[in-house]
């Protein structure tokens, strides 16, 4: 997860700066004005079929397609600017419960923020205790403010699609999250194996520190 406690505006290259569940209502919306969904656009006639005007002198269109990178529903057309919605999103359009849930449980858990927050949660947590974990992890107030809202609403998007968020991190096939609650992390050891650790509060970064160190050493 990058770093920048200085700053107190969520980056569009490091967070996304909008909900999974925004950046789908707006993608399907778009689907619905464009002639062909499949060609690839000029990025400001992209963002303008979201809503956004202004590409080149608005910070918001640009977040919304940094936010559609992060989760993974952008295509870039090689050698352009151009841009398009992915293939998952366009077929996922119209097209029912059980494919909207399946372009969930792919997108959901992308993001590098959002991943943190997932291994360190097995339930779904407040608001309080994610803006807590984010701050500790060196983002800024607002930035986790921004970020804790938008990760709460796409686990409870998912949840209510029948995704369980946890179990769609790299390694939940073998190392799938505790039906407990509290803070959990997997700690990778030097042997190639991993250690998970599951507390009842959210431990702080120094914490998390001299866990890894001293796991490690354990294992040396």
């Amino acid at each position: 997860m990058q770093r920048n406690a200085s700053s107190s505006r969520a980056k569009p290259t490091n967070y996304p700066a909008l909900s999974l569940r925004l950046c789908l209502d707006k993608a399907l919306a778009m689907i619905d004005a464009m002639p062909d969904a499949e060609v690839f656009l000029p990025v400001e006639e992209f963002a303008a079929l979201a809503g956004y005007e202004g590409f080149n002198t608005n910070s918001a269109p640009k977040g919304f397609v940094a936010a559609l990178r992060h989760f993974g529903l952008l295509e870039k057309q090689p050698t352009t600017r151009n841009l398009r919605l992915a293939a998952a999103v366009r077929a996922a359009a119209g097209a029912g419960r059980e494919r909207l849930a399946r372009l969930v449980a792919e997108s959901v858990a992308r993001p590098a923020c959002y991943q943190a927050m997932f291994r360190r949660f097995a339930v779904l947590p407040g608001r309080a205790a994610v803006e807590q974990a984010l701050t500790a992890d060196g983002m800024g107030a607002r930035q986790a403010r921004l970020i804790a809202g938008a990760f709460l609403q796409d686990w409870a998007l998912a949840e209510s699609l029948g995704v369980k968020p946890g179990a769609l991190l790299p390694e939940a096939a073998n190392d799938a999250a505790e039906p407990t609650g509290g803070a959990c992390e997997s700690i990778l050891l030097p042997a190639g194996t991993s250690l998970r650790l599951v507390f009842s509060g959210i431990p702080t970064a120094e914490q998390w520190k001299f866990l890894r160190d001293y796991a490690a050493l354990k294992a040396a």
